[in-house]
């Protein structure tokens, strides 16, 4: 689970320790960072699974089409008035 943020990694990492999110394709994660996490700017941070990593370009191309689709609809709903998108390497 590649991620660019140290905070960000930390609580994927807790929520896959307990349980609470597995990576599936379209799973939602939204967490709020600890007001100590100076290196999070955010507000609310919201993970989305992308499943299995595909081996084809165009693949992994809908993989992540689909988990922004996911992510606008959940931020909408969040009424949320910025999104900003962070991709795997």
């Amino acid at each position: 689970m590649p991620c660019s943020n140290d905070a960000v990694r930390r609580n994927i990492k807790k929520a896959w320790k307990c349980g609470d999110f597995t990576g599936k394709k379209g799973q939602t994660f939204l967490f709020y960072p600890a007001a100590s996490d100076k290196e999070l700017a955010a507000e609310r941070v919201l993970v989305v699974g992308l499943g299995r990593k595909e081996e084809q370009e165009n693949d992994c191309r809908e993989q992540i089409r689909l988990a922004a689709g996911t992510a606008v609809k959940k931020a909408a709903g969040l009424q949320a008035k910025k999104l900003m998108a962070v991709l795997p390497k």
